[in-house]
């Protein structure tokens, strides 16, 4: 559901939508992570995503 949120506000470059993208999962792989205990792989995937989301 977090990757349909940000579809609609998305910008005609396609770098904008990739980045939009890996965020959303990188946000639902700790949400899912969170909730089923898997936290340790859940911030070693996100901790390389975090980059691109912040350079946004």
């Amino acid at each position: 559901m977090a990757l349909m949120l940000k579809i609609s506000g998305f910008e005609s470059s396609e770098k904008s939508l990739l980045i939009s993208l890996a965020c959303s999962i990188r946000r639902l792989i700790v949400e899912v992570g969170q909730l089923y205990d898997y936290d340790n792989q859940a911030a070693t995937i996100s901790k390389r995503m975090r980059v691109a989301c912040l350079e946004k």
